[in-house]
This record gives structure tokens, sequence and C-alpha cells, in this order.
């Protein structure tokens, strides 16, 4: 298919040189074309408004639709959560005058659910209103996790029973993968994290402090971050699942960070020393020793359908090894001095921020950047007012960190000199 064609044009030497032009078949399919990447994530709103307005199409309109299509999804989103709070709260109500009878008060609640997965579906795939629609579905996945709450008190079922949050992501993920939907898929995520660390906390309630308990609980989300994380590449070989691969890295290095963040608190290690380290419960063991499968698993199949455009995934993959590996590690307690879990996992957490800032800023990952520059600040925050360190530990600490971040920034510059020279001598 012919997309250009030639034309001469004169230089400032008077010397006619080949240019080209866009034909009329061309710019008849670039805007389609722009929208879909778009859609795909490939490009944002304003980098689609810069390419239309390159080749002289109209753009004013297409870019307030594009900004108003987002204000759409975040109203309709919000009106959804609103309106989903305040069902719950009304079936949740116990008050004499509103009494429901427990079999009808479950009927509506399943009923609920079920009435706006039928409306988002209309709204999305029937009638013209596909943002609007996906909300309501988001809705009905937050008001199935409700419903499975509301069911549970309705039979005595504690509330920080984590077998309800389990039922919940069961219920939830394949609507995710049947509607592609960033926003459900990110909710399983949350839910499901939330519910594997409520069941390994009950199961060191019993024989564990509350600062051990932690200690062998906090490692549970670097090895799920690691996990989400290395499940991106995998959907974004496959045509109808790539629109989800965006929250997956994103929501694997919030976890990896949050995890390295917690572990960083020296009040975690301070009585260790004075404790019998009991044994690990063999169901939390089998709970992380079938992580640590998924986790390399993971990696070993990002790396192979990514083999003809690794970029920088080998070495986010051996990153992601040694975190894992320390991960578990930590559940053994192998020191017993705090300092030794403080000045690795803070060191471990800093190198995970430029390492995320240096990937974002390589890719053009903005998500990459925004996160890293957040967890830095809270990490200067956390560190600012640990009163676990004295003044002393705490100097160290900034010193050490920004001693760190100027190598770094030597480093890039010594490399980005390096590069252009290089590309000059091109």
């Amino acid at each position: 298919m012919e997309t250009y064609r030639s034309f001469q044009l004169r230089d400032m030497n008077g010397e006619n040189r080949p240019q080209t032009e866009p034909t009329d078949e061309f710019l008849g399919q670039l805007p389609a074309e722009v929208e879909r990447w778009r859609q795909e994530r490939l490009i944002g709103a304003r980098h689609a408004a810069a390419l239309l307005k390159r080749y002289g199409l109209p753009t004013d309109a297409r870019e307030r639709g594009w900004r108003l299509g987002r204000t759409v999804s975040i109203l309709a989103i919000l009106g959804a959560i609103l309106v989903g709070i305040g069902i719950i709260l009304l079936i949740a109500a116990n008050r004499q005058e509103f009494d429901i009878a427990r079999g009808f008060k479950v009927a509506l609640i399943m009923g609920s659910a079920v009435f706006l997965y039928l409306v988002g579906y209309v709204l999305k795939y029937e009638l013209p209103f596909p943002r609007v629609g996906g909300a309501i579905i988001f809705l009905g996945t937050v008001f199935f996790g409700a419903a499975v709450f509301l069911i549970g008190q309705v039979y005595n079922v504690q509330a920080n029973d984590p077998r309800l949050l389990l039922y919940w992501f069961v219920g939830v993920i394949p609507l995710a993968y049947v509607t592609r939907s960033a926003a459900i898929l990110t909710l399983s995520l949350l839910v499901a994290s939330a519910g594997l660390g409520m069941r390994a906390a009950t199961w060191l309630e019993h024989t564990h402090s509350g600062e051990l308990a932690a200690i062998r609980t906090i490692p549970l989300y670097v090895m799920l971050g690691v996990l989400f994380y290395f499940l991106a590449p995998l959907h974004e070989r496959f045509e109808r699942l790539r629109g989800l691969h965006h929250p997956l890295p994103l929501a694997g290095l919030v976890a990896v960070m949050v995890g390295l963040l917690l572990l960083g608190f020296r009040a975690f290690f301070d009585d260790l020393h004075h404790q019998d380290i009991p044994d690990m419960p063999t169901s939390l063991l089998r709970m992380y020793a079938v992580l640590t499968a998924l986790a390399v698993a993971a990696i070993a199949s990002a790396l192979y359908v990514s083999r003809r455009a690794l970029g920088t995934l080998p070495q986010e993959a051996a990153a992601a090894i040694v975190l894992v590996g320390l991960a578990f590690a930590t559940l053994y307690v192998p020191f017993k001095e705090a300092n030794a879990y403080v000045v690795l996992y803070n060191a471990l957490l800093l190198a995970v921020i430029f390492g995320t800032m240096a990937i974002g800023v390589a890719s053009g990952r903005e998500g990459y950047i925004n996160i890293s520059l957040a967890f830095f600040a809270v990490l200067v925050i956390a560190r600012y007012f640990d009163w676990g360190w004295g003044l002393y530990e705490r100097s160290l600490f900034f010193m050490g960190a920004g001693a760190l971040v100027l190598a770094t920034a030597f480093l890039l510059e010594f490399y980005r000199r390096r590069l252009l020279r290089r590309v000059g001598a091109g």
C-alpha cells in the first residue's frame, strides 16, 4: 500500500532533493490508527493530538473528546462507588425499623449484584455508553465483595476471616478477563493481597509475638509484587490480554516497595535477641513455597516470551530473584542484630527506587517515575520521623543515601556524555 508519494523540493543551494508527503489514503487511516494506539495506551491523549497536528488533521474536538472521556470514566466510577456504599449501608442496617429476614436479605444482596452486572452489560455492550457501563460493572464487583461479607455476617462468620476476601477474589477475577477491565483487575490484586496477608497472620497469631508475626508476613508482599510484575509480559504477549498488562507492573512495584519499606523499620527487629524463634507453621511455609515457585515461573516465562526484545528484562529478572531469595530467607530470621535488617532493606528499597526510575526514564513510562519519586519521598519522611533510630543513626542514613544518589547521578551523567560522543562520532 502506498502511503507516501515523492516530490521535489529545492534546498538552500538550489539543488533538487526528493521529499515525501502523505497520501490521502494514509491521512484517512491515521485518525483511526491514532485512536487505536491511544486505547492500547501506547500513547497518551497529548501525544495523539500532536501526531494529528503534525499531519494537519483537526485535533481540537478529538482532544476534548479524549479528555472528556477520562472525566466521564472517573465520575462514573466515583458515582458507582457512592451508590454502592449507600446500598451496602442500607442492607447492613440492623435498626428495628429496617429489620430484614435472613433469607430475604441474602436474596436482596445477591439479586442486587446480578442486577448491577446486567445493567452494566447492557450499557457497555448493547448501548453506546461503554464507560458508564464499565463503571457499573466495576460497582458490581465491589458490591459482590460487600455481599460476601454481609452474607458472612448473616451466618455469623467473623468479618476478619480471610476466606471472605479469597471468595471475593475468586468471584471477580474471571470478570476482569471477560470484560478486559484494568480497574477490576486492580481491585482483584488488592483483594488477593489482603486475603493472603490476613491468612498468613492467622497462622501466626497464637505462636508468634506481634513483631515476629509481622516479620514473617511482610515478605509475602515482596513475593506477590515480583509475581505481579512478571505477569505483565505474559499479558502483553496476547492480543486479547494486552489491555490488562498496565496495572500488573505498577501493582507489583507498589507491593515490593511497601514490603521493603516496612521491613526497614527497626521496631520490628529490636527485641529479636530476647525471643525464642518458633518454627514456621507448615501451612505458611507451604504458601511461601508456592508463591516462590509461581514467581520464578513468571520470571522464566517473561524471559521466554520476550526473548526477541529483552531490553532490561534480564537485569530486572536477576534483581527479582535476589528479592525473592532474601524475602524467603527473612522468614527464618537469620540475623539477631536489628541493624543488619535495617541496613539491608533500606539499601534494597533505595536500589529498587533508583532502578525503577531508570527504567521509567529509559522506556518513557511515567507511572514508573511517579511511583519511584513517591516512594522516595515516603522513605525520606518515614526515616526522618522513625523514632526507633537515634539522631546519629538517622544522620548516617541520610548522608549515605545522599552519597548514593549523587554517585548514581554522576554515573548517569558519565554514561550520557559517552552516549552523546558515540552518536556524534557516528
